[in-house]
């Protein structure tokens, strides 16, 4: 069994909402980025990586910061990056 951790951003922060609320987020970290490096030290393979306000939006709006956090899992078999920039 493969675990994929989850990171989702809103305002360029990782949140997690709270039933779904846009409006009530708990904040798990400041930088993406880090916390994505940090998953790929402990061995994570692939990361789901969710961009909030471009669900909301209809239209990518964190995907500077959803490309730099997937920079360390492009050079994986298990990663692609699609035409959005988006890691899947």
């Amino acid at each position: 069994m493969m675990l994929i951790p989850a990171i989702d951003i809103k305002g360029g922060r990782c949140v997690r909402l709270r039933q779904g609320k846009m409006d009530e987020e708990t904040v798990f970290g400041e930088d993406p980025v880090v916390i994505s490096d940090q998953w790929v030290e402990a061995g994570a393979r692939r990361l789901h990586l969710v961009d909030l306000d471009g669900a909301l939006s209809g239209e990518p709006v964190n995907a500077d910061v959803i490309q730099f956090a997937g920079k360390p899992l492009t050079s994986s078999s298990y990663a692609t990056t699609n035409s959005n920039g988006f890691i899947s």
